[in-house]
């Protein structure tokens, strides 16, 4: 009865709906499992609010108040989500392929086996969301921010990261098979075996990250800052440091066999990177 109530009031519009909550403020609002989809619900306060299997297709959420709610197995194909606030929301398994999360807000948020794929995330907030295991392949993460996110074996494959902030970040295990890192921070990242086939590099900050047995097998790492990186047993066969700076990187039991380099390519003292199989372009 509560639940039909609630949806009651909410079908009215975010104004009705706004001053509910307001006179009845501490409700407990449950809507699990309700169909939304389509729903014009942009701005409307949804914080704390029950929506796990709820229907969100196409919905309209623009500039939404979901903190602190939780959306686990919610469908959310295809939402515009863009500038909501989800800063601690749990979205578990939830599906939000193709969605509009540009400028949202999801710091701290539970993203754990999330659908993103083909997602819109540009100069979206991930800093410390949990994101391990969730499907981003094909997704816009343009600038976004994902300082101290967790996305342990994440699938970041064919995604567009350029300019994105993944400092302090935890990449174990994640793939990012020829994403666009070009310009993206990744300074002081834990990437150990992770998979970067292909990635385009370019001018990105891997200061201090760590790379132990990670595959960067013929990624682009032009003008690329690995100053003190860890790259102790990683693949970087065919890849190209034209520029690159790996001064005071650990590169021990490294494959560079048929790697590029140029004269302006710096790398550790005593590193003789010759005979790990590089190659000079000049």
């Amino acid at each position: 009865m509560a639940m039909r109530k609630q949806l009651t009031i909410l079908s009215k519009g975010t104004k009705a709906w706004a001053q509910w909550r307001e006179d009845n403020p501490g409700v407990t609002i449950n809507l699990r499992g309700v169909d939304l989809s389509g729903a014009d619900l942009g701005g409307a306060d949804l914080s704390g609010v029950n929506l796990d299997e709820a229907c969100l297709e196409m919905a309209d959420l623009r500039g939404a108040n979901l903190s602190g709610a939780s959306l686990s197995a919610a469908d959310g194909t295809g939402a515009d989500l863009n500038m909501a606030d989800l800063r601690g929301a749990v979205l578990g398994r939830a599906n939000l392929t193709l969605a509009d999360l540009s400028l949202a807000n999801l710091g701290k948020a539970n993203l754990v086996w999330v659908d993103l794929k083909e997602a819109n995330l540009t100069d979206a907030d991930l800093g410390e969301a949990n994101l391990r295991t969730a499907d981003l392949r094909r997704a816009i993460l343009i600038r976004a921010k994902l300082r101290g996110a967790i996305l342990r074996r994440t699938d970041l494959s064919w995604t567009n990261l350029a300019a994105a902030d993944f400092s302090m970040a935890d990449l174990r295990g994640a793939l990012l098979i020829r994403a666009n890192l070009k310009g993206a921070v990744l300074q002081g990242a834990n990437l150990k075996e992770a998979y970067l086939t292909d990635a385009v590099l370019k001018g990105a900050n891997l200061a201090g990250a760590l790379l132990t047995g990670a595959n960067l097998a013929s990624a682009d790492l032009r003008e690329v800052d690995l100053t003190g990186a860890i790259l102790n047993g990683a693949n970087l066969a065919g890849a190209v440091f034209n520029e690159a700076d790996l001064t005071g990187a650990a590169l021990k039991g490294v494959n560079l066999r048929m790697a590029i380099y140029d004269k302006k390519t710096r790398w550790p003292s005593r590193f003789n990177y010759q005979a790990a199989g590089a190659r000079s372009d000049d």
